[in-house]
């Protein structure tokens, strides 16, 4: 299947900034958590939109995620409410992927914190069970240094629960090495990508990293979650898009925001 293109926003100033139409290729919005608590923008997302799905990005803060496992009782029963309110709140939109940073690669290199962090997220997998929900962990892998990926396949098949995944997260500023390739331990693993960016992008070594095939297809239905380093706004995401598409970012501009042919998802 072809890879989906997201753009996540960061915050609700930078989701504010956000066209009302994406240019293709995007055709998702990861929001951060913490946008799941303003009504307004709840409001403004209920209503289906034709060609763009919504996701959730760090449904708990990380601050809050990261040392929520080796916490006493009352702080875990606070962040199980609130975990399961966001939930609710992420399925009334239609949400049924998110992530959570609970720093996974210390729960791979760490088995007493992997202990607490698997005894967490067992009190979760009803509430994800409930709302139909996948859970991702981010993770960052040294590709360059020649990292063991397969340990965090392992953690991760040890949990026991099929509603759970890998968030990869890679930045693009960081070219992988030369000829090198996904290992093949996270072939299977690799649906969802976290795409940390700066000006100009270099997209270039993760497609030779993470190939596709002639058509465009990747071994694995993906989703490219971009993270823009600046606010994602309409002339920016306009330059991210064109540089995607190939195109010239005038040309996009001119057809997204001055002729009013918008070709992209509207979330006005």
């Amino acid at each position: 299947m072809k890879s989906l293109f997201a753009i996540e926003p960061g915050s609700e100033t930078a989701f504010e900034q956000l066209p009302d139409s994406l240019p293709a290729p995007f055709e998702r919005i990861e929001l951060p958590g913490e946008l799941l608590d303003v009504a307004a923008i709840r409001k403004r997302l209920l209503k289906p939109v034709r060609g763009l799905t919504l996701g959730v990005a760090d449904v708990v803060a990380p601050e809050l995620a990261r040392r929520v496992a080796e916490a006493d009782l009352p702080v875990r029963l606070e962040f199980m409410r609130l975990f399961r309110e966001r939930c609710r709140r992420a399925s009334e939109l239609r949400v049924s992927e998110l992530t959570a940073d609970f720093d996974f690669s210390r729960a791979v290199a760490e088995p007493e914190y992997g202990r607490h962090l698997r005894t967490l997220l067992r009190g979760c997998y009803g509430i994800l069970e409930e709302f139909r929900m996948t859970l991702r962990f981010p993770v960052r892998i040294d590709f360059a240094a020649g990292e063991d990926a397969a340990r965090y396949v392992r953690q991760l098949r040890d949990l026991l629960y099929p509603r759970l995944g890998l968030a990869l997260e890679v930045d693009l500023e960081e070219p992988f090495p030369e000829g090198s390739r996904l290992p093949e331990a996270l072939r299977f693993h690799s649906s969802y990508w976290r795409l940390r960016c700066a000006e100009p992008l270099e997209y270039a070594s993760f497609r030779a990293f993470a190939p596709e095939d002639s058509d465009g297809n990747s071994t694995v239905p993906r989703r490219l979650v971009f993270v823009p380093s600046g606010p994602p706004d309409r002339l920016r995401l306009a330059e991210l898009a064109a540089q995607l598409e190939g195109g010239a970012p005038e040309v996009i501009q001119r057809e997204l925001f001055f002729d009013g042919a918008g070709s992209g998802a509207g979330i006005a």
